[in-house]
């Protein structure tokens, strides 16, 4: 970083996208395995190493209760940024809709 004249960097878990797309069926193992990253990615780095190399936790809106919980303890520890799954939330079966999937009713997608 210091040869490209770079002060710092965000680095991304672009694995996760899929992880969370692969267990989506299972609102406990996507919980679970996204909170284990985190726990990883904290001990393992830190979420802003020697302020300039900032790692990103990332956040399932699987379950709204445990990503405000996840997103607290993130921020907790310095997270300067998250990364969530760019595409509409999926919720569990016992929901009645994701609250970013839009309406058909009007004809309008």
């Amino acid at each position: 970083m210091n040869q490209q004249r770079m002060h710092g960097a965000f680095f991304f878990p672009t694995l996760g996208v899929g992880m969370e797309e692969a267990l989506i069926e299972d609102t406990e193992a996507v919980v679970a395995a996204f909170r284990a990253f985190n726990r990883w990615l904290h001990d393992d780095w830190g979420f802003a190493y020697q302020e300039r190399i900032f790692a990103t936790p990332y956040l399932t809106l699987v379950d709204l209760e445990s990503a405000v919980d996840e997103l607290e303890w993130a921020l907790e520890r310095d997270a300067r940024l998250i990364v969530m799954r760019p595409a509409r939330c999926a919720c569990p079966a016992s929901a009645a809709r994701s609250p970013t999937r839009t309406s058909t009713r009007s004809g309008r997608a």
